[in-house]
């Protein structure tokens, strides 16, 4: 498991119908928001509180990283139909706003579960989690629990 001020393990992710590459180095401040099919209040409340105190994308990048690894076999066709519905909603909804979906809709399933165990968190199914990096990669914390969104937004500060 990786600590604060080291530089994450080298993973990478595909975003869902973006295909936007998600990686430990962004080249800016980057909150991860590890959750599952079970946590996918927290995705909403970070994303929210995130974009309230760092509006623009190109200063801090949002992306969630879904644990999927429950939907595999015939259930991954069911998984991947509903997170790109997610996306296709979420995205139209910014887009009438004037704004960029794929920049600011960044989902990220993760169907082995490798990226959150890299952080400390096991199963982030049964409790979601934020993981803070800065544009290098380096971990600026990892938080579980409770407030997830004024956690996220401490370890942005």
């Amino acid at each position: 498991m990786v600590q604060v001020g080291e530089v994450a393990p080298a993973f990478e992710l595909q975003a869902a119908v973006s295909e936007a590459v998600v990686a430990q180095a962004n080249g800016c401040k980057t909150v991860l928001v590890l959750h599952g099919p079970r946590t996918t209040d927290a995705p909403k409340e970070v994303g929210k509180a995130v974009r309230a105190e760092h509006a623009d994308a190109g200063d801090v990048f949002v992306a969630n990283v879904i644990n999927l690894k429950s939907m595999g076999g015939l259930w991954k066709k069911v998984a991947t139909a509903q997170v790109n519905q997610n996306y296709q909603r979420m995205a139209e909804k910014l887009e009438a706003k004037g704004m960029d979906g794929a920049q600011y809709v960044v989902l990220c399933p993760d169907w082995d579960n490798e990226v959150a165990p890299m952080f400390g968190v096991e199963d982030s199914n049964e409790a979601a989690a934020v993981a803070v990096l800065d544009g290098d990669g380096t971990v600026l914390g990892v938080a579980t629990g409770d407030d997830l969104p004024g956690q996220a937004l401490a370890l942005l500060s």
